[in-house]
């Protein structure tokens, strides 16, 4: 367990001093705690999902941002992807299905370990429905078949396809693009971002879409292009909040290659 902890402090590490290295090792080091100090929150603040059913207690922790973008393209018959990241608490984001009147439904990496199942019957608390990832193609096709919410977590990823991320390539996932393309739902960027009061913003942004010209392209550019767009939005988000994206992971890979 020593073994696995020193060797995430120093993905922690590397991974920020690559996102800034212009900062010196004593600011690294600051925002490594930050970053560690946010990852015990989280923690805490999934054990409470239970709780986030309750609506007054959920409205005192959570504030909700541009909701109505989801619920507007639901009601033009269209379905909707909500796109986030290992970013901020994003399993608060399981709360939203509590106010929605549409099926809420979100794709995970299912484990063979007993703390994974109980962290997927939290995910339920609040009504959504959990999907595992190697089963759940069929659910979710089915789901947005229907103009249903899909929710994905659409970065890193160990068998995914390489793109620029700050600079060096990192692999992402490309499912949800293929869904976008697919099956022409609206894709909204979200993220569940903590305050300095510990109350968590989920914000909707404006969904990612191809112009038509970039709509005439063939399907596997039009997959990189809605990719790139979505990863420069997450860029953005992760600049504004460093400490909260999840760096506790190989990113770019570069351990591997030692």
């Amino acid at each position: 367990m020593q073994i696995t902890m020193t060797k995430r402090k120093k993905y922690v590490h590397h991974n920020l001093q690559k996102l800034y290295p212009q900062k010196d090792q004593d600011e690294i080091k600051v925002l490594s705690k930050q970053h560690f100090n946010h990852l015990g929150q989280l923690i805490i603040e999934l054990l409470t999902l239970p709780a986030l059913t309750n609506e007054k207690y959920r409205n005192r922790k959570i504030n909700y941002e541009g909701i109505d973008k989801i619920k507007n393209a639901l009601a033009l018959g269209t379905p909707a992807l909500i796109l986030t990241a290992h970013m901020g608490n994003w399993e608060m984001m399981t709360t939203m299905a509590a106010i929605v009147d549409t099926p809420f439904s979100a794709l995970y990496k299912e484990q063979n370990n007993i703390f994974d199942r109980i962290i997927a019957h939290l995910r339920t608390c609040s009504g959504m429905i959990a999907i595992p990832n190697k089963k759940g193609l069929r659910g979710v096709i089915k789901a947005l078949q229907n103009n249903e919410i899909i929710g994905v977590v659409a970065d890193q990823s160990r068998k995914g396809k390489e793109y620029l991320f700050f600079g060096d390539l990192a692999r992402f996932p490309t499912g949800a693009a293929t869904f976008h393309l697919k099956h022409k739902a609206v894709a909204f960027p979200v993220f569940a971002i903590r305050d300095k009061n510990s109350k968590i913003k989920i914000s909707i942004l404006d969904p990612v879409s191809l112009s038509l010209n970039e709509q005439s392209l063939d399907k596997e550019s039009q997959i990189d292009l809605f990719m790139k767009k979505y990863i420069t939005i997450l860029e953005k988000q992760i600049l504004k909040y460093p400490e909260q994206y999840y760096w506790v992971h190989d990113v770019w890979r570069d351990f591997k290659k030692d």
